[in-house]
């Protein structure tokens, strides 16, 4: 009977040296005022991007509300974009759509096309997690076509990335692979190395999809050293949670429930709620294989509850199939 295992690759940086910035914007907000006072407020958004949704949300919103008073169209296009990005991470995708579709519209007025690029990435990865990955792809080429047209680099790689793992959910491992490739190349001359993990681990997947399980750990593995290297917790998390998941195509149940229980606890600590609800699903999945069916259902019930919480469609059907399928193996019709 299938199991429904959700596999996970998106990494983004959440380094060590990043709280060494944070400090040093926290000093400059105590003296700056004005546009002056709004930049560096979306800028300790940025910040916490990867690290803390409700930073970014606290740090957007106080942003947004001087942006408005200072009659600053970038910044308040910018707080917008921020405000809806912490919201995607909660969860919370009526509210996410909302404040990055102002975003956009506001920076279409004025004909600011890195916000326009950055809003329209950042709606495709909420169809992502609603599971509707052509949408997600529209969205992601739109933002790809526009930070080509800046020239801006590291919005090209993004997108890339983005693009790539779109054709993977759509089952189209050669696009998949030429722009993971072409996101990794530009990423490497640039010196963009979060995009390394963020590829690596991509290719360790289409291996892993045609089961070339000794090539997907040595790619999973290699963006596991450089997000330790990072100290990037969810790169960390992801990379052990996609060898586990290697390891239980290799039915070695034991050593895969090591590495998955490993990564539920890191990315418990970073609250994304999409991801940490797909590792519990995957945890489920290895108790039922070893016949621990109580953990399994404890597992498979955080998940679906979480999937309920954020909206996604995909997750609740997986996780209730799961359940019934632990039922079955009860005969607890």
């Amino acid at each position: 009977m299938k199991k429904h295992f959700i596999l996970l690759l998106l990494f983004f940086s959440a380094n060590l040296f990043a709280q060494a910035k944070i400090d040093s914007l926290e000093q400059k907000l105590k003296i700056v005022a004005g546009k002056e006072k709004v930049e560096i407020l979306n800028k300790l958004a940025n910040e916490y991007f990867n690290i803390s949704p409700k930073k970014i949300l606290e740090y957007g919103e106080k942003a947004l509300k001087l942006a408005e008073k200072e009659k600053d169209e970038k910044g308040i296009i910018d707080a917008l974009y921020y405000i809806g990005t912490a919201y995607k991470k909660f969860g919370n995708y009526d509210k996410a759509l909302e404040y990055l579709f102002k975003s956009k519209e506001n920076a279409e007025k004025i004909n600011y096309k890195k916000g326009i690029a950055n809003a329209l990435n950042s709606v495709g990865y909420v169809y992502r997690d609603l599971s509707d990955y052509n949408q997600a792809l529209e969205y992601y080429q739109k933002a790809l076509i526009i930070f080509e047209e800046i020239d801006n680099k590291k919005g090209i790689v993004t997108s890339l990335f983005y693009i790539a793992f779109a054709y993977w959910n759509l089952d189209n491992y050669d696009n998949s692979l030429d722009y993971y490739l072409k996101s990794l190349k530009i990423g490497e001359e640039i010196g963009y190395e979060e995009v390394s993990v963020r590829c690596l681990n991509g290719i360790g997947v289409l291996h892993w999809k045609l089961a070339n399980y000794d090539k997907s750990i040595e790619f999973y593995q290699k963006a596991l050293d450089i997000s330790e290297r990072l100290g990037n917790k969810r790169g960390i998390a992801n990379a052990l949670q996609n060898i586990g998941i290697v390891y239980r195509d290799l039915k070695e149940f034991d050593k895969s429930l090591e590495y998955s229980l490993r990564s539920f606890k890191i990315m418990e600590e970073c609250g994304d709620k999409n991801t940490i609800a797909n590792f519990s699903n995957n945890i489920g999945v290895l108790y039922k294989e070893i016949k621990k069916y109580d953990k399994a259902l404890e597992y498979f019930k955080k998940s679906m509850k979480v999937y309920k919480e954020i909206g996604s469609a995909y997750g609740v059907v997986a996780s209730l199939c799961n359940i019934g399928e632990v039922y079955i193996d009860q005969r607890n019709y």
